[in-house]
């Protein structure tokens, strides 16, 4: 009697466990059966690079590329560096319709982040 009670309860749970390892409860579905896509897994991201601080002197291999400056003043100015001459920088700032293109010296940057 014992061994059929076990047998019984072995056959169940090789039954039952399936279905158990199926279910996910962190994902979940709408009405129609697609998964919601605050539970789907984050998406890595698309290649970008994250921004990351760059020196002065590096600015010159980053020629047309976008940056966030920080002025001893602490004026924040986004845009593409346009040229590097001495120890002046020549950003292209986005302004309206056009653009500027704005002057920085070496001494008044407190930070130059590549974006």
């Amino acid at each position: 009697m014992k061994a059929a009670k076990l047998l019984c309860g072995l056959a169940l749970c090789v039954l039952v466990a399936p279905a158990f390892a199926q279910m996910n409860p962190t994902q979940r579905m709408t009405s129609d059966g697609r998964p919601l896509a605050s539970s789907l897994p984050p998406k890595a991201s698309a290649g970008r690079a994250q921004p990351h601080p760059v020196t002065f002197e590096e600015l010159r291999q980053h020629l047309g590329a976008s940056i966030m400056l920080t002025t001893i003043y602490g004026d924040h100015r986004e845009g593409k560096v346009d040229s590097v001459g001495g120890s002046t920088l020549r950003l292209r700032i986005s302004a309206g319709a056009g653009y500027a293109v704005t002057n920085f010296e070496r001494a008044k940057i407190r930070s130059l982040t590549l974006l």
